[in-house]
């Protein structure tokens, strides 16, 4: 009798033990790994651009993690940041993602470049892979679907920057127009000698330099010669190199200002330049939160022009939320869906560009000016993407 009552008890206890961790197995949502693959400048002049996108996708695939994943579709995700360095070289970006598609098995790319996201782009596509480019240069059009630009493209910078310049610097009549040797570098340089001439300036010369210049004298010394009153840098110029331009530019006696859609990282004195300044009343409450995180975790600000730049943000806030899926499929019929808008820190935004690239895949965004003192940044204007659209007309026109 004891026995049977001793053999009861034994198997109750069983079932109150394993009957709930049976239940919570059943209830357990299954686990998934999403891998974004990041190829871009971790070394030389142009770093600061590659650090703070990368860095920004480490911040928010981190905060997922720690909150126990994002919940998409019956999924628990997780997220894996795979960051390789291409140097600001075309020929490292296609080697990055080689290895990202192949060895690491990404599901998304970001590209912090121009010319790399030029040199890989039929190798994304016929991997399908989505990607997303903070770069500048013409890669975008309809035989690659899945490529998207993340940031304002090089075609606003030119607008609003020589905008900026025929309402405030009413004496120039002239400019000369620098660009880095590349894809990048002569995309930037046709739009902006196109808006120049538009706006009734005379494009004195436009020149390509070699990437890992560093004397900066033999160029300036032939652009002096022509005498212009404005000199552009364009939005290739990686941020170590304006400085440089500059102090030749000064030594060679130029007294004029400059433009530079390639921002650089301090503030140089007569630099006007797209950013916005760190602390402006402007600054939303999700960048200064981003900002002090930023800090706290690398003890510097990282280049303005990635480290505010639209696409992260989205990526995780609404990209793969509104498709309720971690799947590239699903997000990219979600994304492209007609009338489809998201959230960036500026506010809603969508994808633009039929009319220039053939196709809808660059992000719509206003475009901040600020202007260097030597000391500090100060915040000039800010451009609404209504204000400065109806002027591509200058960059698609023959």
């Amino acid at each position: 009798m004891k026995t049977g009552k001793m053999a009861f008890v034994i198997v109750l206890a069983f079932m109150l033990i394993t009957v709930p961790l049976l239940g919570a197995r059943a209830d357990a949502m299954p686990e998934r790994t999403v891998k974004i693959g990041f190829s871009g400048p971790l070394t030389g002049g142009a770093a600061s651009w590659g650090f703070a996108v990368l860095n920004s996708y480490k911040y928010y695939a981190e905060q997922s993690n720690k909150a126990g994943g994002m919940k998409l579709g019956g999924e628990k995700v997780f997220f894996e940041v795979i960051g390789l360095d291409d140097k600001y070289v075309p020929s490292e970006t296609v080697a990055n993602v080689t290895k990202l598609i192949h060895v690491n098995k990404i599901d998304y790319l970001s590209v912090e470049s121009g010319a790399g996201t030029m040199a890989v782009r039929d190798l994304t596509e016929e991997n399908n892979i989505m990607t997303f480019s903070g770069g500048w240069a013409d890669f975008l059009g309809p035989k690659y679907p899945r490529l998207f630009r993340n940031i304002f493209d090089q075609n606003a910078s030119a607008l609003t920057l020589s905008s900026y310049v025929k309402n405030n610097y009413p004496k120039a009549k002239s400019v000369v127009v620098i660009n880095m040797d590349n894809d990048t570098g002569y995309a930037c340089g046709k739009s902006s000698v196109k808006v120049w001439k538009a706006l009734g300036y005379e494009v004195l010369e436009s020149l390509h330099y070699d990437v890992g210049t560093v004397d900066f004298f033999p160029l300036m010394t032939k652009l002096m010669a022509k005498k212009p009153d404005f000199i552009d840098f364009s939005g290739s110029t990686p941020p170590a190199d304006i400085p440089l331009l500059v102090e030749a530019a000064r030594d060679l006696g130029f007294t004029g200002d400059f433009t530079s859609g390639g921002m650089p990282d301090v503030p140089v004195k007569g630099v006007v330049t797209v950013g916005i300044v760190v602390g402006d009343p402007k600054e939303t409450e999700a960048q200064k939160q981003y900002r002090k995180d930023y800090m706290a975790e690398y003890g510097e600000l990282h280049s303005w022009w990635e480290f505010y730049g639209s696409g992260t943000y989205p990526f995780f806030k609404n990209f793969l939320p509104d498709a309720n899926s971690a799947d590239p499929e699903a997000v990219y019929k979600t994304i492209t869906a007609p009338g489809y808008t998201f959230d960036t820190w500026w506010g809603k935004s969508y994808w633009f560009g039929k009319d220039v690239w053939g196709i809808d895949r660059n992000i719509a965004s206003w475009v901040p000016i600020k202007r260097g003192t030597g000391d500090k940044w100060v915040q000039m204007e800010y451009v609404p993407t209504e204000d400065y659209m109806p002027l591509y007309k200058y960059v698609t026109g023959d």
